[in-house]
């Protein structure tokens, strides 16, 4: 079940390799902890994500606030591998909980 205080949110969605998916996955959550994950002060992350396709992964950084925060710059970029331009923001579309 969804949780309320998440409803309004998105994600910063990113394509990685399969062989580096694992180790940016670790890298955003020890930024997640550190508050390093998200650039903009008040963005606040509520899950992070891998999604596997065939040939490569899909990383999710979901956050509570779409109206606020939502601009593909809003991640960080925490590992040198993630090429320019590669983040995308998706916002959740509104549910009834």
């Amino acid at each position: 079940m969804e949780n309320a205080r998440n409803i309004r949110g998105g994600s910063y969605s990113l394509r990685v390799d399969r062989s580096t998916a694992g180790d940016l996955m670790q890298a955003y959550i020890l930024a997640a902890v550190l508050g390093k994950c998200l650039s903009a002060e008040g963005d606040l992350v509520s899950c992070i994500r891998i999604t596997p396709r065939r040939d490569f992964n899909i990383l999710q950084v979901w956050n509570r606030d779409c109206q606020r925060f939502c601009k593909p710059e809003g991640l960080a970029i925490v590992d040198v591998r993630i090429p320019d331009g590669e983040v995308k923001y998706v916002p959740h579309v509104e549910k009834k909980i």
